[in-house]
């Protein structure tokens, strides 16, 4: 919720709104509109949290949660269709990649590359080996 938290903050300079999109993606095999019961349930409580986190800075917060082939494309969409300033990733940095290896994940580089806003990231060390 680092990115969440990041963003609210961002946000409550200029007492903006908050929307965060919690993308299910569907695999090819399966129609868009199957339902995932236990993903849906997850990306609702997730988006319940992030509620929490920006109301708690007195913003506005919309959350929506959305089934897609790809994660990236629909936060791409979804930022256009809103016409979004910010994006904000709150993700875990991945420890020995390779110089050809993505650095945050293919979401994350794709929306990099597409996106038709700033994108900006709040990335946390990942887990340590014991």
């Amino acid at each position: 919720m680092a990115g969440v938290d990041l963003a609210a903050q961002l946000t409550a300079e200029r007492q903006s709104s908050v929307t965060a999109i919690n993308v299910i993606e569907v695999p090819l095999e399966l129609p868009l509109d199957w339902e995932l019961p236990t993903h849906q349930q997850a990306a609702h409580a997730l988006l319940e949290s992030a509620r929490a986190i920006v109301e708690s800075y007195g913003l506005t917060f919309t959350g929506r949660a959305v089934k897609a082939r790809s994660a990236g494309a629909a936060i791409v969409e979804e930022a256009a269709r809103r016409d979004i300033e910010l994006i904000v990733f709150g993700v875990l940095r991945r420890k020995h990649t390779s110089l050809r290896a993505r650095a945050f994940g293919p979401t994350v580089d794709f929306v990099m590359r597409q996106a038709p806003c700033r994108v900006m990231i709040a990335a946390a060390p990942g887990p340590t080996a014991r």
